[in-house]
Protein backbone atom coordinates (compact mmCIF):
# COMPACT_ATOMS: atom_id res chain seq x y z
CA UNK A 1 0.00 0.00 0.00
CA UNK A 2 2.84 2.37 0.85
CA UNK A 3 4.35 1.68 -2.58
CA UNK A 4 1.09 2.65 -4.30
CA UNK A 5 0.92 5.88 -2.27
CA UNK A 6 4.53 6.72 -3.09
CA UNK A 7 3.87 6.04 -6.79
CA UNK A 8 0.76 8.24 -6.73
CA UNK A 9 2.71 11.08 -5.11
CA UNK A 10 5.59 10.71 -7.57
CA UNK A 11 3.34 10.59 -10.65
CA UNK A 12 1.17 13.49 -9.45
CA UNK A 13 4.24 15.63 -8.77
CA UNK A 14 5.58 14.89 -12.25
CA UNK A 15 2.21 15.68 -13.88
CA UNK A 16 2.12 19.03 -12.04
CA UNK A 17 5.63 19.87 -13.18
CA UNK A 18 4.94 18.78 -16.78
CA UNK A 19 1.65 20.70 -16.95
CA UNK A 20 3.35 23.88 -15.77
CA UNK A 21 6.01 23.55 -18.45
CA UNK A 22 3.27 23.07 -21.05
CA UNK A 23 1.10 25.98 -19.89
CA UNK A 24 4.05 28.33 -19.55
CA UNK A 25 3.84 28.65 -23.34
CA UNK A 26 0.59 30.56 -22.78
CA UNK A 27 2.64 33.45 -21.38
CA UNK A 28 4.75 33.59 -24.54
CA UNK A 29 1.63 33.44 -26.73
CA UNK A 30 -0.02 36.17 -24.66
CA UNK A 31 3.11 38.34 -24.93
CA UNK A 32 3.15 37.95 -28.72
CA UNK A 33 -0.57 38.88 -28.89
CA UNK A 34 -0.01 41.99 -26.78
CA UNK A 35 3.08 43.08 -28.71
CA UNK A 36 1.14 42.68 -31.95
CA UNK A 37 -1.69 44.78 -30.50
CA UNK A 38 0.68 47.56 -29.40
CA UNK A 39 2.35 47.65 -32.83
CA UNK A 40 -1.01 47.57 -34.65
CA UNK A 41 -2.47 50.29 -32.43
CA UNK A 42 0.41 52.74 -32.07
CA UNK A 43 2.46 52.23 -35.21
CA UNK A 44 -0.23 51.43 -37.77
CA UNK A 45 -3.16 53.19 -36.05
CA UNK A 46 -5.31 50.08 -36.48
CA UNK A 47 -6.10 48.36 -33.16
CA UNK A 48 -7.38 44.79 -33.24
CA UNK A 49 -10.73 43.69 -31.86
CA UNK A 50 -9.38 40.44 -30.47
CA UNK A 51 -6.10 41.07 -28.62
CA UNK A 52 -7.56 42.17 -25.30
CA UNK A 53 -10.02 39.30 -25.12
CA UNK A 54 -7.45 36.73 -26.31
CA UNK A 55 -4.88 37.87 -23.76
CA UNK A 56 -7.50 37.82 -20.99
CA UNK A 57 -8.47 34.24 -21.86
CA UNK A 58 -4.85 33.11 -22.08
CA UNK A 59 -3.87 34.79 -18.81
CA UNK A 60 -6.95 33.47 -17.00
CA UNK A 61 -6.24 29.94 -18.21
CA UNK A 62 -2.58 30.25 -17.23
CA UNK A 63 -3.42 31.45 -13.71
CA UNK A 64 -5.93 28.72 -12.90
CA UNK A 65 -3.84 25.96 -14.44
CA UNK A 66 -0.78 27.03 -12.40
CA UNK A 67 -2.53 26.08 -9.15
CA UNK A 68 -1.35 22.45 -9.09
CA UNK A 69 2.27 23.41 -9.71
CA UNK A 70 2.04 26.04 -7.00
CA UNK A 71 0.65 23.45 -4.58
CA UNK A 72 3.39 21.00 -5.55
CA UNK A 73 5.91 23.38 -3.97
CA UNK A 74 3.56 24.52 -1.18
CA UNK A 75 3.70 28.09 -2.47
CA UNK A 76 0.05 29.01 -1.95
CA UNK A 77 -0.66 31.80 0.51
CA UNK A 78 -1.01 30.86 4.16
CA UNK A 79 -0.51 32.65 7.43
CA UNK A 80 3.10 31.76 8.14
CA UNK A 81 3.13 34.14 11.10
CA UNK A 82 0.71 31.82 12.91
CA UNK A 83 1.89 28.60 11.27
CA UNK A 84 5.46 29.03 12.51
CA UNK A 85 4.35 29.46 16.14
CA UNK A 86 3.73 25.72 16.38
CA UNK A 87 6.27 22.90 16.61
CA UNK A 88 6.93 20.86 13.46
CA UNK A 89 4.59 17.91 14.14
CA UNK A 90 1.69 20.17 15.09
CA UNK A 91 2.30 22.22 11.93
CA UNK A 92 2.22 19.00 9.94
CA UNK A 93 -1.02 17.92 11.64
CA UNK A 94 -2.53 21.35 10.88
CA UNK A 95 -1.39 21.02 7.27
CA UNK A 96 -3.10 17.60 7.04
CA UNK A 97 -6.30 19.06 8.49
CA UNK A 98 -6.36 22.02 6.12
CA UNK A 99 -5.48 19.77 3.18
CA UNK A 100 -8.50 17.58 3.98
CA UNK A 101 -10.73 20.66 4.08
CA UNK A 102 -9.27 21.82 0.78
CA UNK A 103 -9.86 18.39 -0.80
CA UNK A 104 -13.52 18.53 0.28
CA UNK A 105 -13.86 22.04 -1.18
CA UNK A 106 -12.15 21.02 -4.43
CA UNK A 107 -14.44 18.00 -4.85
CA UNK A 108 -17.46 20.31 -4.67
CA UNK A 109 -15.81 22.88 -6.91
CA UNK A 110 -14.89 20.17 -9.43
CA UNK A 111 -18.52 19.07 -9.76
CA UNK A 112 -19.67 22.68 -10.17
CA UNK A 113 -16.95 23.45 -12.72
CA UNK A 114 -17.84 20.39 -14.79
CA UNK A 115 -21.46 21.58 -14.96
CA UNK A 116 -20.21 25.09 -15.83
CA UNK A 117 -18.12 23.80 -18.75
CA UNK A 118 -20.76 21.29 -19.89
CA UNK A 119 -23.38 24.03 -20.08
CA UNK A 120 -21.04 26.15 -22.16
CA UNK A 121 -20.37 23.23 -24.53
CA UNK A 122 -24.07 22.35 -24.80
CA UNK A 123 -24.96 25.82 -26.10
CA UNK A 124 -21.63 26.33 -27.91
CA UNK A 125 -21.20 29.55 -25.98
CA UNK A 126 -19.48 32.47 -27.69
CA UNK A 127 -18.29 35.75 -26.28
CA UNK A 128 -20.13 38.91 -27.19
CA UNK A 129 -17.64 41.29 -25.59
CA UNK A 130 -16.05 42.15 -28.92
CA UNK A 131 -16.68 41.85 -32.64
CA UNK A 132 -14.36 38.84 -32.65
CA UNK A 133 -16.88 36.54 -30.84
CA UNK A 134 -14.48 33.75 -29.85
CA UNK A 135 -15.87 30.46 -28.54
CA UNK A 136 -15.83 30.37 -24.74
CA UNK A 137 -16.36 26.63 -24.18
CA UNK A 138 -12.69 25.66 -24.69
CA UNK A 139 -11.62 28.23 -22.11
CA UNK A 140 -14.38 27.26 -19.70
CA UNK A 141 -13.09 23.69 -19.98
CA UNK A 142 -9.82 24.88 -18.44
CA UNK A 143 -11.60 25.36 -15.10
CA UNK A 144 -12.50 21.70 -14.40
CA UNK A 145 -9.12 20.64 -15.79
CA UNK A 146 -7.33 23.04 -13.43
CA UNK A 147 -9.48 21.96 -10.47
CA UNK A 148 -8.77 18.29 -11.24
CA UNK A 149 -5.01 18.90 -11.41
CA UNK A 150 -5.11 20.87 -8.16
CA UNK A 151 -7.27 18.21 -6.49
CA UNK A 152 -4.83 15.45 -7.45
CA UNK A 153 -1.89 17.52 -6.23
CA UNK A 154 -3.72 18.32 -3.00
CA UNK A 155 -4.37 14.61 -2.38
CA UNK A 156 -0.68 13.90 -3.07
CA UNK A 157 0.35 16.67 -0.64
CA UNK A 158 -1.99 15.31 2.01
CA UNK A 159 -0.70 11.74 1.60
CA UNK A 160 2.89 12.97 1.66
CA UNK A 161 2.34 15.00 4.83
CA UNK A 162 0.40 12.15 6.44
CA UNK A 163 3.22 9.70 5.71
CA UNK A 164 5.72 12.09 7.28
CA UNK A 165 3.38 12.67 10.24
CA UNK A 166 3.06 8.94 10.94
CA UNK A 167 6.78 8.53 10.27
CA UNK A 168 6.71 6.39 7.15
CA UNK A 169 10.15 6.66 5.59
CA UNK A 170 10.19 8.23 2.15
CA UNK A 171 12.23 6.74 -0.70
CA UNK A 172 14.71 9.61 -0.71
CA UNK A 173 14.55 9.81 3.09
CA UNK A 174 12.93 13.27 3.09
CA UNK A 175 9.68 15.07 2.46
CA UNK A 176 8.88 14.64 -1.28
CA UNK A 177 7.23 18.08 -1.57
CA UNK A 178 10.43 19.93 -0.74
CA UNK A 179 11.85 21.99 -3.58
CA UNK A 180 14.08 19.98 -5.86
Amino acid sequence: MIGIIRSFIFITNRVSEWSEKAISWMVITMTVVLIYEVIARYIFGSPTSCAHEASTMLYGSFCILAGAYTQRFKAHVRSDAIHRLFPGRIRLALDCFTELLTIAFLLIFFKISINFAATSWSVLEYSNLSTWHPPLYPFKTMLPLAVLLLLLQQVASFLDDLMVLIKVKMIEGEHSNDSA
